[in-house]
C-alpha cells in the first residue's frame, strides 16, 4: 500500500471513528441493554437471511452483465466474487469492487480486467438510479410525518434564515448546478478533476441506456427490481425485531430507513462503520421520536447483522476457493 492510499485509509477511519464517537455520546448503556434484550431475534436472522437472497440476485443480474463478454462465467463465482468483494470492504473502502473483477478475471481468463469492471460500473449506474427513483417514491407516499418534519426541521429553519426567499435560493441553487454541469463539459479536456467528473456522469448514463438493448432486459430489470426489495425488507424485519415495532412501523418508514441506511453504507467509511449509526440513529431520534438508546439499538441490528452475513459469506466463498484450487 503506498502513501497516498495509506493516508486515504487513516482518513476513512478518522470519519468512521468520529461519526461513531458522535453516535455513541451519552447513550444509556443500560437502556441500550434493555432494549436489545426484548428484541424479537428470528426477525434479525430473517433480515440476514433476506440478505443472502440480495447477495444471490445480485450474482444472477452480474451474470447476465457478463454473458457477453464471458459467457462460461458461472452463477456460483459470481457469487463467491460478491461475497468476497463485500468482505473486502471492511477492509478498505470501496476496493471490493475491484476486488471481485479480478476473482471473475484471474478464474476465467476470458475477459480483460477493464470490460469486467465496465460491467460494475454498468450494474452500479442502475444502482443508482433505483435509489432515486425509491426517493422519488417515497416522497410521492410520505406521510404527515415525515411532511411536517420536512417543513419544521428543515424548510421552516432556512425560511427564517433566509428571510421567506427560500424559493429564491432554490432557483439559485439549481442554476448553479446547470452552470457547474457546463463547466464539466466545456473543459472536460483541460481541467483533469472536469474530466473526471465528465467521465462518470458519461459512464453512469451509458450504463442505463445499454440495459435496454441487452437480451433479456427484463430479468435484469426485475432482479434489479428485487435486490433492492430485498433491502426494504431487511430494514423492515430488523424495526419488527424492535419492542413494538409492529404497531409502529409500515413499508413506507422501511423505505425511509433502507434510504437513510444506504446513504451511511455510501460514506467512505470501513464498511460503513460509523456512519451508518450516526445517520440511521438520527434519522430514528429526530423523525420518530426515539430515545437515543433505541435509535442506535436499531443502527446496531441492522448494520452488525448486515456485516456479520457479509463476513460470513466471504469467509465461506474464500473457503470455498481454496477448496477449488486444492483440486
Amino acid at each position: 500500500m503506498n502513501s497516498g492510499k495509506t493516508i486515504k485509509y487513516l482518513l476513512s477511519l478518522a470519519v468512521a471513528a468520529l461519526l461513531l464517537w458522535f453516535s455513541l455520546r451519552g447513550v444509556d448503556w443500560t437502556g441500550f441493554r434493555e432494549v436489545l434484550l426484548e428484541c424479537r431475534w428470528p426477525m434479525v436472522i430473517a433480515a440476514m437471511g433476506t440478505g443472502i437472497i440480495a447477495f444471490a440476485l445480485r450474482a444472477f443480474r452480474w451474470k447476465m452483465l457478463l454473458r457477453p463478454i464471458d459467457g462460461g462465467t458461472s452463477f456460483l463465482s459470481t457469487y463467491d466474487a460478491i461475497c468476497i468483494g463485500n468482505f473486502a470492504n471492511f477492509v478498505f473502502p470501496r476496493i471490493g469492487e475491484f476486488v471481485r473483477c479480478g476473482y471473475i478475471t484471474r478464474r476465467h481468463g476470458k475477459a480483460t480486467y477493464d470490460k469486467v469492471l465496465g460491467t460494475v460500473v454498468l450494474e452500479r449506474s442502475w444502482d443508482v438510479l433505483v435509489m432515486f427513483a425509491g426517493i422519488l417514491l417515497f416522497l410521492s407516499m410520505a406521510s404527515e410525518r415525515f411532511v411536517g418534519f420536512f417543513n419544521e426541521k428543515i424548510m421552516s429553519s432556512l425560511g427564517e434564515k433566509f428571510h421567506g426567499k427560500i424559493w429564491i435560493v432554490a432557483l439559485c441553487a439549481a442554476v448553479l448546478l446547470v452552470a457547474a454541469l457546463w463547466c464539466v463539459w466545456k473543459f472536460r479536456h483541460r481541467s483533469a478533476i472536469c474530466g473526471k467528473i465528465a467521465g462518470l456522469i458519461k459512464g453512469l448514463s451509458q450504463g442505463v441506456s445499454s440495459c435496454f438493448r441487452m437480451d433479456g432486459k427484463w430479468k435484469f430489470f426485475v432482479s434489479t427490481l428485487l435486490i433492492w426489495t430485498m433491502y426494504v425488507l431487511m430494514a423492515y424485519f430488523i424495526a419488527l425485531a424492535l419492542p413494538g415495532g409492529t404497531a409502529r412501523f409500515g413499508l413506507e418508514d422501511a423505505l425511509f430507513l433502507m434510504l437513510v441506511g444506504s446513504l451511511g453504507w455510501a460514506v467512505p467509511a470501513p464498511g460503513g462503520i460509523g456512519s451508518f449509526h450516526f445517520l440511521v440513529s438520527l434519522a430514528l431520534m429526530s423523525v420518530y421520536s426515539f430515545t437515543q438508546e433505541s435509535g442506535m439499538a436499531y443502527a446496531v441490528l441492522s448494520h452488525e447483522s448486515q456485516a456479520v452475513t457479509m463476513i460470513l459469506c466471504g469467509i465461506a466463498a474464500y473457503v470455498t476457493e481454496v477448496f477449488r484450487k486444492n483440486r
